[in-house]
This record gives C-alpha cells, sequence and structure tokens, in this order.
C-alpha cells in the first residue's frame, strides 16, 4: 500500500496513475478441482461474505481503471477478495452473533 501510494504522489505530476489491484481467492481453472469438492468449498466460502470472484469478474475493473474513465482515480488500493480483508469474526453487522445452525 505504502509504494503504491508513494509512486502515485511521485510521479502523479508527470500524468501517470498508479493504483494496486489486490484479488483474493480467484476461482480460476487450476484451483476449480479443489474448489469443487464439498469441504474445500465450504471453507473458503466461511471466510468470505460474498461468493469466490473469477477472473472475467475482476477483468472489468482492471479495464476500469487502465481507462479514461478512471482519470481521478490514483494511489488506490481495492482488494477483490469477497469480502475477505472485511470478514474477521461470525457477527452480524450490528453486533449480533449469529446463530450457529
Amino acid at each position: 500500500m505504502a509504494l503504491t501510494r508513494s509512486f502515485a504522489a511521485g510521479i502523479a505530476k508527470d500524468g501517470v496513475r498508479v493504483n494496486a489491484v489486490c484479488p483474493g481467492f480467484v476461482a480460476t481453472e487450476p484451483q476449480l478441482e479443489w474448489l469443487n469438492k464439498s469441504e474445500a468449498k465450504k471453507m473458503v466460502e466461511s471466510l468470505h461474505l460474498l461468493p469466490i470472484a473469477t477472473p472475467e469478474q475482476i477483468a472489468p475493473f482492471i479495464v476500469y481503471l487502465a481507462s479514461d474513465e478512471s482519470c481521478v482515480v490514483t494511489g488506490g488500493v481495492f482488494p477483490i477478495d469477497g469480502g475477505y480483508m472485511a470478514f474477521k469474526a461470525d457477527l452480524e453487522v450490528v453486533g449480533v452473533v449469529r446463530n450457529k445452525q
């Protein structure tokens, strides 16, 4: 994060934008055999708030960052991880513990 922000601050005057995309677990073809196992899928999904991303879901964001539409975006660090970094406990947003079933 510091490197991204430092580069962004240092070369913005030259019209260069610097952003970091930080994908988490991505459902690519090599992972599908493992991910299709019910235990593995359950474990991975328990660590994420949203479904596991595919490359096809990440690519449009990369295209956006490379386009003129994002001309005012620099120094950003963008996790694309299904909420993995945001999710550290089995709690509802309002603070009530979920019932285990």
